[in-house]
């Protein structure tokens, strides 16, 4: 079920329109079949982290709920791991390289054995997905992003949007150049996982639309 503090904040004036509708949506869904897909608790994750201001500031002028409660809660955003309190997401930089034998970027998971648990991934992280070289599909540049949905200590799941248009290599280059150290060492194999700070990540997205589905 949804909890009753996510339905509360429909009640709340001037609640983000994006919020709003995946919260209608959620509701939806779970009367029609019974569960919220992972797509919509993505949305809803993605979106209580970026209004996070704006929500403590209506959450202030309302009265209505505690920011808190609906910031932890696990269940509407699809996180499944303990969490005793709300934290920022982090940002994450992501390489994949050869689709024929390792994961494919639009395919959800992202394999790192004995580094993943190292990371501190949590759901609601945000990761930018960049193809090198060797991915003939998206030579060189971030198709998308991923949501994390969850990690075990060799892999990282996540949902997959579209970035349009995606996100060239040089674009990369001068938002991530902070990391240049670390972009001069990508392997073209892929298997390449960093943590960035979120101005970069937001300078590699900024003009772009990522395809909510």
């Amino acid at each position: 079920m949804i909890p009753d503090e996510l339905i509360q904040l429909l009640k709340i004036p001037g609640l983000p329109d994006e919020l709003r509708e995946e919260i209608t949506r959620a509701s939806s869904e779970l009367a029609e079949s019974g569960a919220v897909t992972y797509p919509t608790k993505a949305r809803i994750e993605h979106y209580l982290h970026q209004y996070r201001e704006q929500l403590t500031v209506l959450y202030k002028d309302n009265q209505h709920i505690g920011p808190k409660n609906v910031a932890d809660n696990r269940e509407a955003n699809g996180n499944t791991t303990e969490q005793s309190e709300y934290r920022k997401p982090k940002y994450f930089f992501a390489v994949f390289g050869e689709p024929d034998d390792k994961p494919k970027v639009n395919g959800g998971y992202y394999p790192h054995r004995g580094y993943i648990s190292s990371l501190g991934m949590m759901p609601g992280d945000v990761m930018l997905l960049y193809c090198s070289g060797f991915y003939a599909k998206h030579y060189m540049e971030a198709p998308g992003i991923g949501i994390v949905l969850n990690t075990t200590e060799e892999c990282v799941y996540y949902q997959y949007f579209p970035v349009e248009p995606p996100v060239s290599w040089d674009t990369v280059k001068e938002s991530l150049k902070n990391y240049s150290n670390r972009l001069q060492n990508l392997s073209l194999k892929g298997n390449w996982l960093f943590e960035i700070d979120k101005t970069s990540f937001q300078n590699a997205v900024h003009g772009a639309r990522i395809a909510w589905p």
